[in-house]
């Protein structure tokens, strides 16, 4: 059961940590694109 609840726990963690990380990428390449904006 402990297996499991870990297992569980490690996959949730990782889905949390890909949903993070793709709202940072996107943060910063609408950063880039406003700065892109700015150098036209």
């Amino acid at each position: 059961m402990m297996v499991f609840t870990l297992l569980t726990m490690g996959i949730f963690g990782g889905m949390i940590a890909l949903v993070v990380y793709e709202l940072v990428q996107e943060m910063q390449g609408s950063k880039h694109k406003l700065m892109d904006r700015y150098h036209e």
